[in-house]
């Protein structure tokens, strides 16, 4: 993440999202390869669209994206994580409806990036764990262990 430590912006926080496209194995095993690369595709034009100079998109993994922006605090973080969400779940002419898990993390400025991406991951987990389709927020309360 080599464009943090080059920001010419001061950085107050980071918002990390990580989106995941729920039951994409399905579509390649049912429907095969090819339409599993439009789901991708549709989904990252879709994603595309909420980028600009403070916010940032990319393919993460198979059906993972991650988006990091520079422009939000932690409730306009999620805000913005749902309107991906439900930009997402309204694409139309694919084989099936696509909808995706979301889960993101904001980081004050003394933020470990790797460490921020592991939570936003966490909360991603919890967002599938529940139904997939939603948005979880990652919150130290929710994952502190504690010790007696």
């Amino acid at each position: 993440m080599r464009i943090l430590e080059c920001s010419p912006y001061p950085l107050k926080g980071v918002g990390i999202i990580l989106l995941d496209i729920d039951h994409f194995k399905s579509v390649n095993d049912l429907h095969g390869h090819n339409e599993g690369d439009r789901v991708i595709c549709a989904v990252a034009k879709v994603l595309k669209q909420f980028a600009n100079e403070n916010r940032l998109i990319a393919r993460y993994g198979g059906e993972e994206f991650i988006f990091v922006t520079f422009d939000c605090n932690e409730y306009q973080l999620y805000e913005l994580s749902e309107e991906l969400r439900r930009s997402v779940e309204k694409i139309e002419g694919l084989v099936l409806p696509v909808t995706v898990s979301v889960g993101c993390r904001y980081a004050n400025a003394l933020f470990h990036i790797e460490g921020t991406i592991d939570q936003a991951d966490k909360a991603l987990y919890q967002a599938k764990k529940n139904g997939r389709n939603n948005t979880q927020v990652y919150r130290e309360s929710q994952y502190r262990i504690v010790c007696h």
